[in-house]
């Protein structure tokens, strides 16, 4: 939980002002010359694209007024024609690919997906720009007062609507439109316009819409095995945290899953991910799933684990000394409820207690219940974003921890 090495290791960084690599000359000492040297010298020009080509764009956005609405069908025929490759070859590691060669090849890297849906937006009528930055989900910004051309390792596009600006992520095929995730947002990145370059900021995604939501009901019959269901809603830019599971089939899918939810053991019985794709995208998992031998039976007791589903990582070590700032890079918001149904023939000997934590950090509660044969879990978890000093570092382990130890109670049932 340090800052990246960049925000407090001494260093030094070099830019020529005056250059030329492959037969190309330019010359510029900040942001708005260089955004112009690379539409004038890469991108002018590029962006031409076959008649058929043109009349396929008309016809998609015949009869439509919106703006947006428009952009959105161009922006999903690109993404249905079109796959991503990587081209670092001489000039191509700067610039794109024609459009007109995306158009017949059908593939083309970062640069040369965004300048192509570029020139289809243009054929439409709809203005957008070339726009570098640099990926990762490590939030690394452009430099303000140091303009350089290597500072990006990536191109997305800016796509303005009157007061509202959009960006798309072209080299993804399945990306919702106008959603760029935790790889491009909240960073500073440089717009290319015919005027020069335009120095401004990605949109962030506040903690509390970063959101994971779980409805489970389990039942638990006189030999501890479980059986039962659960709903979990992804929203924000923890959208995306089931993507890898989505890609799995048959055994390594299973193996996934149970790396994900820690049951002693796991049988998925039905498994479904369903996605909402707009500008907050949701993605929900429905699962249907047992557990044999869930609740350990000892000495007339049955003794459950409270949460299974979605428990705190184990939290970092503490550390003497500590020089560097705690940097929380990213925050996110849980909410959890999970039904228990108890068997027959049991009682309730101890339930965990209420745990409520709340400090700089974030939020943490949990509560447990009994109502009508049921034990009811309900928990809530908001981590905040957000830079710290050194000496808050054991606080934070010591919130982790705690957090940590609520998840990882029981209950203890008693035989009649």
């Amino acid at each position: 939980m340090s800052p990246p090495l960049e925000d407090f290791l001494p260093m030094v960084k070099i830019a020529p002002v005056k250059f030329e690599y492959d037969g190309i000359r330019g010359e510029f000492s900040n942001w708005q010359q260089y955004g112009k040297w690379v539409y004038d010298n890469l991108l002018d020009g590029r962006n031409k694209l076959p008649p058929a080509t043109m009349s396929i764009v008309q016809e998609l956005v015949k009869n439509i007024r919106s703006p947006e609405e428009k952009a959105r069908r161009i922006y999903a025929y690109m993404q249905q024609r079109t796959r991503y490759i990587s081209v670092q070859i001489g000039i191509g590691g700067f610039q794109p690919m024609n459009a007109e060669e995306v158009d017949r090849l059908s593939y083309g890297d970062c640069k040369g997906l965004v300048n192509y849906t570029m020139a289809l937006l243009e054929a439409a009528g709809i203005p957008a720009y070339y726009t570098e930055v640099n990926a990762g989900k490590d939030k690394r910004s452009f430099l303000p007062g140091f303009a350089s051309a290597i500072q990006g390792n990536h191109i997305i596009l800016c796509v303005p609507f009157g007061k509202d600006t959009t960006w798309l992520e072209c080299t993804d095929k399945d990306i919702p439109f106008g959603y760029i995730g935790e790889f491009t947002d909240d960073r500073n990145v440089l717009i290319c316009t015919p005027r020069g370059g335009i120095f401004t900021k990605t949109p962030s995604y506040p903690d509390s819409l970063n959101s994971e939501q779980v409805h489970a009901q389990f039942a638990i019959d006189t030999a501890g095995n479980l059986s039962g269901s659960m709903e979990t809603t992804f929203t924000g830019t923890r959208y995306e945290d089931r993507a890898a599971v989505e890609q799995l089939s048959g055994q390594d899918k299973m193996e996934r899953l149970q790396d994900i939810y820690p049951f002693n053991s796991l049988e998925v019985a039905g498994y479904q991910l369903f996605h909402d794709k707009t500008a907050l995208p949701v993605t929900v998992e429905k699962m249907e799933l047992q557990s044999p031998r869930y609740g350990t039976l000892n000495d007339g007791r049955m003794y459950l684990p409270i949460n299974m589903v979605n428990r705190m990582a184990p939290p970092p070590p503490y550390v003497r000394n500590r020089k560097n700032k705690v940097d929380i890079r990213r925050g996110s918001y849980d909410t959890d409820s999970i039904i228990y149904w108890l068997p027959k023939g049991f009682i309730i000997e101890r339930m965990p207690e209420a745990v409520s934590l709340s400090n700089e950090f974030g939020v943490y509660s949990a509560k447990t219940r009994e109502e009508d044969g049921r034990l009811i879990f309900t928990r809530e978890l908001l981590l905040r974003a957000g830079e710290h000093t050194p000496e808050s570092y054991d606080k934070l382990i010591d919130f982790l921890k705690q957090a940590g130890a609520a998840d990882n109670d029981q209950i203890v049932l008693l035989r009649k």
